[in-house]
Formats: structure tokens, C-alpha cells, sequence
């Protein structure tokens, strides 16, 4: 199945693209020039996504785009979907789920209380201190903050 589309290929702005299905392998091509040369064709997935469908999604994330960014984030989300369908093709069946690249374990020490220092040790070096407590200059002013 041939057909135009009225589409533009971001990396060949000035010119419009033509494509085929292939039905053995379920692929689309996507290809630019004249149709007799299949110079400049490419795979381009079933789940390419459309101007239309790119469009709804900057939408939904609240960008603008000018036409031409559509065309390029339709070509790179493409692509990504491509990936994807490769990754999704690969035979994991003995490989074990991991939760990190590297067989790193978080160790932790034990929570255990120790004796710590006394108030009076704490508060021994203090540069100024009233009873119990370190004291410190004031940097809210009385109103500032409280409604007390």
C-alpha cells in the first residue's frame, strides 16, 4: 500500500514524504524524494505518533510548539517508541529483576542510644548563655511573625 503523506520530514523540511506498508514484517516506511528510489527510506514504527497526537500531548504538558518543533518531538517521540518496542522484544525470561545496575546493599549501623554529653558540657564553650539555654541574638522583631 502506497501513499503521500502531506507531512514533512524534519530533517528534509522542503520536501514531502511517501511511504509504504511492508505486510511480512507489519512495518511502515517512510520515505522522501521520488517514489521509483527508495534512497532516504526508514522504518518508522505502527505506533508513530501523529502531529495530531504530538500536538494533544504538549497540550496536556502545557507547552507551546511551532510546527516545526511539532514535527521534530513527533520524530524523537517516534523514535523513543521504537526503542521501547526493542527493549520490550529482548528475552529477559532469566534475567532477575534488580533494583540497582550494581549489587550495592544499603548498610545501616544499628539505632542504639549512647550516653551523650551533659547540658553542662554541652553548654560549656556556649559564647553566651542564660541557664539551660544558648543565647543568641534576637532577628524577629516583637510583632514580627507571632500574633502573640
Amino acid at each position: 500500500m502506497l501513499w503521500l503523506e502531506r507531512t514533512q520530514d524534519p530533517s528534509w523540511p522542503e520536501r514531502e514524504n511517501w511511504g509504504f506498508e511492508s505486510f511480512p514484517s507489519r512495518n511502515s516506511w517512510t520515505c522522501w524524494g521520488a517514489p521509483e528510489s527508495m534512497q532516504g527510506c526508514r522504518v518508522v514504527s505502527k505506533l508513530s505518533l501523529s502531529r495530531e497526537q504530538t500536538a494533544r500531548l504538549a497540550e496536556l504538558a502545557r507547552l507551546s510548539l511551532d510546527d516545526h518543533e511539532l514535527a521534530r518531538i513527533a520524530h524523537d517521540l517516534t523514535e523513543i517508541i521504537d526503542y521501547m518496542e526493542k527493549l520490550a522484544g529482548i528475552d529477559r525470561a532469566d534475567v532477575r529483576p534488580m533494583t540497582h545496575v550494581s549489587g550495592t546493599v544499603n548498610v545501616y549501623r544499628e539505632d542504639r542510644a549512647k550516653p551523650s554529653l551533659s547540658q553542662e558540657e554541652a553548654l560549656a564553650n556556649a559564647p553566651d548563655r542564660q541557664g539551660e539555654f544558648f543565647r543568641v541574638p534576637r532577628i524577629i522583631e516583637a510583632g514580627e511573625g507571632s500574633e502573640a
